[in-house]
Parts: structure tokens; C-alpha cells; sequence
């Protein structure tokens, strides 16, 4: 995340395998490819990104990312800002990690009781 908030374009050719799929929380059903992903940073401005209730659990050579994120940022000069939960699938290929998935989601919104 740190290198999509730089448009770091370097580091994220070494972390993103050329399979890379999201799933977006904005998404209408579609699949954005690793080349639109790339191509969309350059639309997002980010103020600011914090991770909790990260858990990571290694199978081998894949691990899985599960966690809520907390983000403020702008895209194509669209606030969506907000509470996000994720699910990342990296795989360990030649001794490097490589996100090859990830999906994100809006938290449901508590019901108010009374």
C-alpha cells in the first residue's frame, strides 16, 4: 500500500504477480487486471492508510492477508474514504512473496437497537 500511496511503479512490478486480480469494494461484479490496477493508481491521491486486526496465516507457499484497513483517499477526484475489510493471497515464488489476489469489502453498517 505504501508503494500504490507513491505510485512506486518499480515496487509494485516486484510485488504483484502478472496474474493480479482485485476485487473491488466499488466494484459492479468486474475483475480489474493487474495492467488496469497499475493504470488506476495514477487517479488516486492518498492522505492516509493504517492497518488492524491483521492476521497472516502461512499454507506452505502461500500465505493469506486478513485485515481491515483504514483509508482516506481521493480517485478521479471521488472521496472513498472509509472502513475497508481485505483478503490478500500471496504466493512465495523463487524466494520472493508475490500478491496474486486480493479482495475488498465495505463492513456492514451496526443496526441500532431500540
Amino acid at each position: 500500500m505504501k508503494a500504490v500511496a507513491r505510485k512506486d511503479k518499480d515496487a509494485l512490478n516486484r510485488f504483484m504477480a502478472d496474474e493480479f486480480t482485485l476485487t473491488s469494494a466499488y466494484s459492479t461484479g468486474d475483475i480489474i487486471t493487474r495492467d488496469e490496477f497499475l493504470k488506476n493508481i495514477q487517479a488516486v491521491k492518498q492522505n492516509e492508510l493504517s492497518f488492524y486486526n491483521a492476521t497472516v496465516g502461512i499454507y506452505g507457499d502461500v500465505a493469506i492477508l486478513k485485515a481491515r484497513i483504514k483509508d482516506s483517499y481521493t480517485m478521479n477526484g471521488e472521496d472513498r474514504s472509509g472502513d475497508y475489510l481485505i483478503t490478500d493471497v500471496w504466493v512465495k515464488r523463487e524466494g520472493r512473496w508475490q500478491i496474486v489476489t486480493r479482495h475488498s469489502s465495505l463492513p456492514m453498517k451496526a443496526q441500532s437497537k431500540g
